[in-house]
């Protein structure tokens, strides 16, 4: 049967039992179509609810899937033990899970479950994958001819460290290769002193060095700086700072998101006009144009800004922190060995008998352009696309009037 028409009758078929069945005293294992891969849910499953028929499985320790309030960051190993309450052999397929907050180490096996018989397995729940408040996550058991059994672990994560200006940085587009900047994360903590949790500083890694402080054992910055130059590509980084004086708790989990695109001069202008009446019959027409730097375009977001970050502390990354303006106002690019190093990667397509001459200068690249006596004749309109290292620069639009 479509998984579709599956689920359009388990639907119907737990709406019409759910009532009847509120007061029976087991954990909720409720069979119907599995949600979507990610699991977005946060609400906690109804408890001591079971939506199924007939019953297949038992929970033998149901308490052990309430996990009441655990702290973010934490990390819990539930041991699980479904018990076969069914008349007949069950045919295991399959057992596993939707959510990266959870893991089944070691994968349980497939199998033939006979009544009465258990099989117990481990969930690694790793509560910095899931946002604060209440949640419920699912184990999906596979039983061949019958449908997914999810069995649901309930909990309420609280959160206990708070990040400023975000838990993950959004730098914006920038061109990550000699401007050196630095950013800082605040995070707050809300163990007592008596508790003496602490932050270590993340070790270095090829993109990035880190230097943590801190004045009292509740308030910690820590300072994140780039080796330069960064890859070029989109940068989605995960930064880890250990944990001491707390059993299964950490790391703490932080994300520097942005697009490294290296420099990308781009034209002054694309639109170029060229009045023929200014120029003697015959003569060689020459036209300057200028490459400068701006800012580029923020690229559209996903729709979960966080891709480095499965989920936020408050599901929001901090605002753009303008790399990008840095490296403008730098005095690195207004340099006329800067704009040499431009010259040298400025590329165009250009049509025949056009030539193109390039004079670098302390703040822009200014290219002429010789164009024969006769070259607007034949066309009035042209486009000309300009590119760096193979990057597009943008498309010159020359047209000339009489």
């Amino acid at each position: 049967m479509p998984i579709h028409r599956k689920t359009m009758r388990m639907q119907k078929l737990a709406r019409r039992i759910v009532s009847p069945l509120a007061g029976l005293g087991a954990v909720l294992i409720l069979a119907c179509a599995p949600q979507s891969v990610g699991q977005t849910a946060d609400t906690a499953a109804t408890p001591n609810t079971i939506i199924s028929t007939p019953d297949i499985f038992q929970v033998v320790n149901p308490a052990a899937l309430q996990l009441g309030t655990i702290m973010d960051f934490a990390k819990r190993d539930i041991r699980i033990t479904l018990r076969n309450v069914h008349s007949e052999p069950l045919q295991i397929e399959r057992i596993r899970v939707t959510c990266t907050c959870l893991t089944l180490a070691p994968e349980p096996p497939a199998g033939l479950l006979k009544p009465q018989e258990e099989i117990s397995f481990t969930a690694k729940l790793d509560a910095a994958e899931i946002k604060p408040g209440p949640f419920s996550r699912m184990v999906l058991v596979e039983v061949k001819g019958r449908d997914i059994t999810l069995v649901y672990i309930n909990g309420t994560v609280q959160p206990m460290l708070t990040f400023t200006p975000g838990q993950a940085l959004a730098l914006g587009t920038f061109a990550g290769k000699d401007v050196p900047w630095e950013r800082s994360i605040k995070i707050t903590s809300a163990f007592s002193e008596k508790q003496n949790v602490l932050l270590q500083a993340p070790a270095e890694d090829d993109l990035f060095s880190y230097e943590l402080h801190s004045d009292n054992p509740q308030v910690f910055s820590l300072s994140i700086r780039p080796k330069l130059p960064l890859p070029i590509g989109k940068l989605h980084h995960l930064v880890r700072l250990p944990v001491t004086g707390m059993d299964n708790y950490g790391p703490v989990m932080l994300a520097v998101n942005g697009t490294v695109t290296g420099w990308r001069p781009v034209l002054e202008n694309n639109q170029l006009n060229v009045a023929l009446s200014e120029h003697k019959p015959g003569e060689t027409i020459v036209k300057d144009i200028r490459l400068v730097m701006k800012e580029q375009t923020e690229e559209p977001q996903v729709k979960n800004p966080l891709a480095a970050l499965r989920h936020d502390h408050d599901h929001a990354e901090a605002p753009t922190n303008t790399i990008a303006k840095e490296e403008l106002a730098n005095s690195t690019i207004q340099q006329i060995a800067f704009w040499e190093g431009i010259a040298s990667g400025l590329d165009a397509r250009l049509p025949p008998s056009v030539t193109m001459s390039k004079t670098a200068q302390a703040d822009s690249l200014l290219v002429s352009l010789s164009f024969p006596a006769d070259f607007f004749a034949r066309r009035r309109r042209q486009v000309i696309p300009f590119s760096y290292n193979k990057s597009s620069c943008g498309m010159l639009t020359i047209t000339a009037k009489p």
